[in-house]
């Protein structure tokens, strides 16, 4: 392999074990995970974080105890992350929308900052020595939509009986008895071959990702062919109360979207990847928003796609997902207006996401 190659490869394995440390904080914090938290620092590693400043040990006890005694559940959803590397030293700015859905079960706190971060690597593990945490802004909204859990989604939990943890991911018991008595098609064959952690792994990372970001694109574009892509043809989807194979799905997931909104979009932030030989087990989360047809309202909720994906024949795809939701509310939509100049999305290939080459239009 030619110097430049190497050079090029080494920066891709930094880039990743970089972003992957930064999104494990995420997944670390939300489930109170106080091992893992700590695996995301190096043991000298300050944490400065509003009101807080300390050392590791410190921020967990403080983090894990303010978030038990303010909230039911939160997330932590990075978005866009930049990374500055020297040798062994890397400067990385995360923006993150966290949600906290509050104890008193009828409000749910938004808000938005960034992650300002100095990484070294040290005995080849890429580790936080020093967080500073900003903040741009907070909202509140309603989230009486959440109580009793309407819709029958699972919920988040903050120790290892989490689905997130569970390998292989399966449906739980009350859900397969609802999938016996369907029909399953055909099942694939896996030809792939296990690749060596280097080139062909970060291909495979990357076609992971890809698969995930293509669901929310057909998804929120109603397109059947590409949603139906995304998983193998025999998948089974775990969507709240609706449990079935991926015909099934695509016909409700689209069914139900145009009986409730206007238009709407999942927004895919942190992601995890475990990739075991043909296997992978992911944990992604989605922030989504519906504007609803009564033309007044929003639907904002959060939560994660858990997903098994399979390697067969040389592509990824996805297995098993279970969908876990972890809050939601309602916001005022009326600030929508129709005549802003913006483009509006369509839910066909007339979308402006399909024009290839991509041009302004004409000035009429």
């Amino acid at each position: 392999m030619s110097d430049k190659r190497s050079a090029d490869l080494q920066y891709l394995l930094d880039r990743l074990a970089i972003e992957d440390c930064v999104n494990r904080y995420a997944r670390a914090v939300d489930r109170h995970d106080s091992e893992m938290i700590a695996g995301v620092y190096h043991p000298d590693a300050i944490d400065n974080h509003g009101h807080f400043t300390g050392t590791v040990p410190q921020f967990i006890t403080w983090v894990n105890g303010l978030h038990e005694e303010r909230t039911r559940a939160h997330t932590h959803n990075i978005s866009c992350h930049t990374c500055e590397i020297a040798g062994d030293v890397a400067h990385t700015q995360s923006y993150v929308l966290w949600a906290l859905a509050n104890r008193d079960g009828k409000t749910v706190m938004l808000g938005s900052g960034r992650y300002i971060d100095r990484l070294e690597r040290r005995d080849d593990q890429w580790k936080i020595v020093v967080r500073r945490t900003v903040t741009e802004m907070r909202m509140q909204g309603d989230a009486a939509v959440f109580l009793n859990n309407v819709g029958g989604y699972e919920s988040g939990r903050w120790d290892r009986s989490d689905p997130s943890y569970q390998r292989p991911l399966a449906l739980p018991p009350e859900m397969q008895q609802v999938l016996a008595g369907k029909t399953r098609p055909a099942v694939g064959t896996t030809a792939a071959k296990r690749p060596e952690r280097g080139l062909a792994w970060l291909l495979d990372r990357r076609a992971i990702q890809d698969c995930i970001m293509r669901y929310s694109h057909s998804l929120d574009r109603h397109d059947e062919a590409l949603l139906a892509s995304v998983f193998h043809p025999d998948a089974v989807d775990n969507h709240g109360n609706f449990v079935g194979y991926i015909p099934e799905f695509v016909a409700w997931g689209n069914g139900v979207h145009e009986q409730m909104a206007f238009a709407h979009s999942h927004n895919i932030t942190c992601h995890f990847a475990d990739i075991s030989g043909e296997e992978a087990h992911t944990e992604s989360y989605v922030i989504f928003c519906l504007r609803l047809k009564d033309g007044k309202t929003v639907h904002v909720g959060g939560g994660r796609y858990l997903d098994r994906l399979e390697k067969r024949r040389g592509e990824w795809r996805i297995a098993l997902r279970r969908l876990i939701m972890d809050w939601r509310f309602f916001a005022d939509g009326t600030l929508f207006a129709t005549d802003d100049g913006y483009v509006h999305g369509t839910w066909d290939r007339g979308d402006i996401s399909y024009q290839r080459p991509l041009a302004i239009p004409e000035r009429t």
